[in-house]
């Protein structure tokens, strides 16, 4: 059972060694170590590997990241060099029974290689989604 779960939502990487985990996969120990903690600092070491692409499932869609891989259509000056996963949630504690209510998000942010930081953040009630762009 994965307890950083709300509605179901889950991530899912591709690894460069061809292998793939999801949340749920690593949620195993939830009070030791967070599932994409596990991920980066067991799984990938273990493997001699790195993160190709991070995707997010949401009320049965799956949102997509940039990847590493040579197939992208991203020019190969500007790659990604970094991925994580990022949950948020919102409460109106002032007003807990009006406004707007509790709003969760999970997001998907990729570091490329330009300084450019973009976040996909989904509402994990709805699916809806909105992109996130930086420079760092």
């Amino acid at each position: 059972m994965n307890h950083m779960t709300i509605n179901g939502e889950k991530w899912i990487v591709s690894l460069s060694d061809g292998t793939t985990y999801d949340e749920e996969q690593l949620s195993d120990e939830p009070r030791r170590i967070s599932p994409w903690s596990k991920l980066i600092q067991e799984v990938l070491p273990q493997r001699k590997a790195h993160i190709t692409q991070l995707r997010v499932q949401v009320l049965g869609r799956t949102y997509s990241s940039i990847g590493k891989s040579e197939r992208s259509r991203f020019p190969s000056s500007i790659k990604p060099v970094g991925y994580l996963c990022l949950r948020r949630s919102i409460a109106d504690g002032l007003n807990p029974g009006g406004g707007r209510g509790r709003e969760d998000y999970i997001g998907m942010e990729v570091t490329m290689s330009n300084r450019t930081k973009t976040t996909t953040w989904i509402d994990i009630r709805s699916g809806d989604s909105w992109q996130q762009i930086r420079t760092i």
